[in-house]
């Protein structure tokens, strides 16, 4: 599995923007709509909709957690979610059977997580006049 993702919430804006991209063996994800980012402490939650190999239309959840916030040296997490939205069927989950609200629980050294968000110290959507950015590339 290959992923990036780059999804920012502009100031004053109410959704946000941004890139999703997850290739997994015969099936290329991109997001085509955002619907909501959420930055709480180390971990970071992004959700909408897509394509797969340009058609459809798909649900998405990616969750990361960066292991190097606060001067810690643990290992980035992340999870992946995507489903198909007229039935719900699962195409690919990497904690399957998991709650949407679990702590991502795979890591790759190869994962590169940073997350910023600022004026907005109590986690969650930013509010007018902030900034809210998570940025996430990994391969494995």
């Amino acid at each position: 599995m290959q992923f990036e993702t780059s999804v920012k919430y502009e100031s004053g804006a109410t959704t946000p923007t941004g890139m999703t991209k997850v290739s997994l063996p015969g099936m290329d994800f991109s997001a085509t709509k955002f619907s909501w980012l959420s930055i709480t402490g180390t971990r970071a939650q992004v959700g909408g909709t897509g394509t797969i190999n340009g058609t459809g239309l798909y649900g998405f959840l990616l969750t990361g957690s960066d292991g190097k916030l606060d001067g810690k040296k643990l290992p980035d997490r992340l999870r992946v979610k995507i489903w198909d939205q007229a039935t719900g069927q699962i195409i690919y989950d990497g904690q399957a059977g998991a709650p949407d609200s679990a702590a991502p629980s795979s890591h790759s050294e190869a994962a590169t997580f940073t997350s910023s968000r600022s004026l907005n110290p109590e986690g969650g959507r930013a509010s007018e006049g902030t900034s809210t950015r998570v940025r996430l590339r990994a391969s494995r």
